[in-house]
Parts: structure tokens; sequence; C-alpha cells
């Protein structure tokens, strides 16, 4: 428990690196005693690691993994499925609006600080993604929730995101570095403090709210590359309104080697499972959990539109592709 609640506060403290050291002391402690009863929850904070740095592909996997179906009431929920809302908010996905009410519904009832903060804090994001105004019994909820001791970071976000929405929003003794920053309008420092801490994401939100065309580039990029679609649409469309000479597509659709459009990870997947490995030698040689690499092989068979693995082979093998 002690490691647990160590890499929880590091993590809270916005202590990253700290964190991904904990988490390796606490995965040999509790391997080492098989104390399955906290594996999942240091799992959750591995995949929102893998959030932070953009491995979003595996991060999505993990927590959904973590998380199960909308509406559960069993597993890591807790530890999951609000970092989970928030990524699937920032990926654009089709059923972020099932997500959003369930953390929304889950966090009403937890009541807690900690469900609270990041299930309302991702319809704040949607909001602004989206174009919309801000959700004010959101806001307001949270004004409350973050005005006392130990919840700065929490508070210093809350802010952040009401300087872009356009809502008053304040300065406040022990606001982090990082938002700090952005709510002095010193984008670049913001987004230098964010590259410092990993989170690419963050770094590129900076620079949208920058003047001129090349900042909003540097921006366009990242975001594409995380696979960002809300946010990258945004970016695209202030780079059109400021007149730039061209506007960069993205990401191409997928091609005749990938007619299923599966990503990175998910191909290779495939080819392994081409190839007759189980799941969990593919977990052993990717350095996956065999929970993350169940749920990528489901997502792979379900794109395919097929039953079993020897049907997934056969669609690899009349895309031309050499099974590793």
């Amino acid at each position: 428990m002690g490691h647990v609640l160590l890499v929880q506060d590091l993590w809270h403290a916005g202590r990253f690196t700290d964190t991904a050291a904990a988490l390796d002391a606490a995965a040999r402690y509790t391997d080492e005693r098989d104390l399955g009863l906290y594996q999942d929850h240091l799992a959750a904070y591995r995949f929102r690691l893998d959030a932070m740095r953009g491995n979003w592909d595996v991060a999505e996997a993990g927590l959904r993994g973590l998380a199960g179906e909308p509406g559960s009431e069993i597993g890591a929920i807790r530890y999951s499925m609000l970092d989970l809302t928030r990524l699937l908010v920032r990926r654009g996905v089709d059923d972020v609006d099932t997500f959003l009410a369930w953390s929304a519904d889950y966090a009403g009832r937890s009541d807690g600080r900690y469900e609270l903060v990041p299930a309302h804090l991702a319809r704040i994001e949607h909001a602004w993604l989206r174009g919309e105004p801000a959700p004010l019994a959101s806001v307001e909820l949270l004004r409350e929730r973050t005005a006392g001791p130990g919840a700065e970071r929490q508070r210093g976000e809350l802010q952040r995101w009401l300087r872009r929405l356009g809502l008053p929003a304040e300065m406040f003794p022990g606001c982090p570095d990082e938002f700090a920053a952005g709510l002095a309008g010193d984008w670049q420092g913001a987004a230098a403090a964010w590259a410092r801490m990993g989170d690419r994401y963050e770094q590129a939100l900076e620079p949208a709210d920058a003047p001129g065309v090349p900042p909003l580039l540097d921006a366009l990029a990242i975001l594409d590359d995380l696979g960002a679609r809300p946010a990258a649409a945004l970016v695209r469309r202030r780079l059109r309104d400021r007149g730039a000479a061209a506007v960069p597509r993205g990401r191409k659709p997928a091609t005749r080697a990938n007619p299923a459009g599966l990503t990175d990870r998910r191909l290779e997947i495939l080819q392994l499972l081409a190839a007759g490995a189980t799941n969990a030698e593919n977990a052993a040689r990717l350095v996956l959990s065999v929970r993350t690499v169940d749920h990528h092989v489901s997502a792979v068979l379900q794109k395919l539109g097929v039953g079993s693995r020897r049907e997934a082979a056969g669609a690899l093998a009349s895309w031309s592709l050499n099974p590793r």
C-alpha cells in the first residue's frame, strides 16, 4: 500500500519522472510477492504515463482493458476510466459522449476531488475543442473543489482552461510553472516546461494560442503525429483564419497495404498473430501486459470484421504483407 500511495501522490504532484521510478519499484515488489490486488492499480498509472508521453494506442488499449465497458462497476475503473475519457476526448473517438456521461455519473456518486476534477476537466476540454461555450456547472464545481490547499495543480489546470475559453482566470501563489506561464501569456515558456515534462499534447496546445503562423504549424505537426484530431482541426481552422498559404492535410487515409486502417501497433500485433504467436508471447515480445494484447487482438478482429485469428491471418495475406 505504501508503494501504491507513493505512486499516486507523485503523479498528482506532477512529478512524472519520479512516478515512473516509483512504478518500477512497486512493480518489482508486487511481482516478487504475487500481490495481484494492486497490479491493475499500478498498471493504470503506467498507462497514464504512456498517454502523457504520446503513446496513445498503448494507453487507450490498456485503459480500456482495465476500465471495461461503459457502466461497469468492477475492476480498476477509479484509476483508469477517468483518464481514458480524457484521452478519448483528445482523440475525438465516436463513443466519447458515452464515456463523458459515464465519468460524470461515476464522479458525481464518488464525490471526491480525484474523481470530480478529471471528469469535469474532460467536459471543459471537450467544449473547447468543439468550439462550444464552457459548461458553467462544471466550471463552478471545480472552482469550489480546487480552492483549498493541496489542489494547486488541479486549480492551475482549471485556470488554464478558463483562459483558453475566454473566461476570467487568475494566477495564485503556488501555481505550477507550466500553468503559470500559460496564464501569463508566455506560450513559449509554457511549451518548454511541458516539453521538459515529456507531455507532447500539452506542449502542442500552448502554441495554439500564439500569434502568427509558424507556431501553429509546429503545434499542428505534433498534434497530427499524436492523432489528436479535434485539436488538430482547431489549429487548422486558426491557420486558415490567419491566411496561411498552405495548411498541411495531416495523416493520409489507409493505404491498400492496410485497408482496415489499423494503427501501427495493431498492425504489428496482426503480423505476429499471423506468424502463430500466442497473446502471451506477443506480450513478452512487445513489453506489454497480456491484458493489453488481448484488447488489441479483439480490436483487430473487430476492425477486420472476422471472428478468428485464422481469418485475420488470411486478411493480412490478402494485403500482400509478409508476417514477421
